[in-house]
């Protein structure tokens, strides 16, 4: 099979752009999620190489594939210091070929490529290892939908706040160190619970630094506070940009923050907050990182709830 005879297959399907994502990507991370599930359906020999229906052809979603992870191989250097799932460490030694460089190559022996990355696979236990590789993501997970469903079923009413902001430097030629990361998340969470916006207010922070494939590092936090409906956001941003200011970041980064007022009685958006809870969590089902300063897990600041 001849790369030729793959040119029905629309060549930008399945492709991801070359610039990194940051963490919360969904586009990307959507992309990633599809590569691991279409290689385990390869393990169980529910993705076949060849088209039935088009002798001759390669199967739309295994050209995909073969795009993904050749775009995966090229970029192996960027995530070398991540922890990766095991589907992309098999695929990944099954693509160390130095022939594999070459798309069209890759393309002229998908049906021999595909064989031996499906034994790889079965040779591995890939699915018990993924398996294993999710179940701390499942279950914190279970712990952060524990924890919303504690406070919701006390106090009737909460307001919920999901922020993931970014450290940006102010400063080029500066480098990122994790330990001073980590000082700065402290100082902020130090003045939100020292800010008279919250003086009588029962309220609850979980936090943690992620980093995402392109080594962007943000602070994510979920923030609860109880009582009646009434806006956070504004106060709790102001205060990152004014501790990052303060620190050596600048205070201009793309933050994400996600507000909500969740009353027990209002069963879609409860809904909608433990769905939030499921996604902020899948990019780690695919990769993540870990050092002594910087982990995945939650960590709980002192709180009054």
């Amino acid at each position: 099979m001849t790369y030729s005879m793959l040119q029905a297959i629309t060549p930008s399907n399945g492709q991801i752009k070359s610039s990194l994502p940051f963490f919360l990507d969904q586009s990307n991370n959507l992309v990633f999620i599809s590569s691991v599930e279409k290689l385990a359906q390869v393990e169980k020999a529910k993705l076949l190489a060849v088209d039935k229906r088009a002798p001759g052809q390669y199967s739309r979603d295994y050209y995909i594939l073969l795009q993904q992870l050749y775009w995966l191989r090229n970029h192996q250097f960027c995530i070398e210091e991540f922890k990766l799932n095991p589907y992309w460490r098999v695929a990944l030694t099954e693509l160390s070929f130095h022939r594999y460089a070459d798309f069209g190559y890759l393309c002229s022996n998908g049906v021999i490529f595909h064989e031996k990355l499906q034994q790889s696979l079965l040779k591995e236990y890939t699915a018990l290892k993924y398996d294993d590789f999710i179940k701390p993501i499942l279950e914190s997970v279970k712990q952060q939908k524990a924890v919303f469903k504690r406070y919701l079923d006390k106090h009737k009413q909460i307001n919920c706040i999901f922020m993931d902001l970014h450290f940006v430097l102010d400063n080029p030629v500066k480098m990122f160190r994790e330990e001073q990361l980590l000082k700065v998340a402290r100082k902020w969470l130090g003045r939100l619970h020292q800010s008279s916006y919250f003086d009588a207010r029962l309220t609850d922070i979980h936090w943690r630094i992620v980093k995402s494939l392109k080594g962007y590092y943000s602070v994510q936090a979920l923030i609860y506070v109880i009582g009646e409906k009434k806006e956070y956001a504004d106060l709790i941003t102001t205060e990152w940009g004014n501790v990052c200011l303060a620190n050596g970041y600048s205070n201009s980064g793309l933050n994400y923050v996600l507000e909500r007022h969740c009353y027990y009685a209002h069963t879609d958006m409860c809904s909608f907050w433990r769905k939030m809870i499921e996604d902020i969590h899948v990019p780690l089902k695919i990769y993540r990182f870990e050092s002594e300063d910087i982990s995945f897990k939650w960590k709980k600041y002192t709180g009054n709830i």
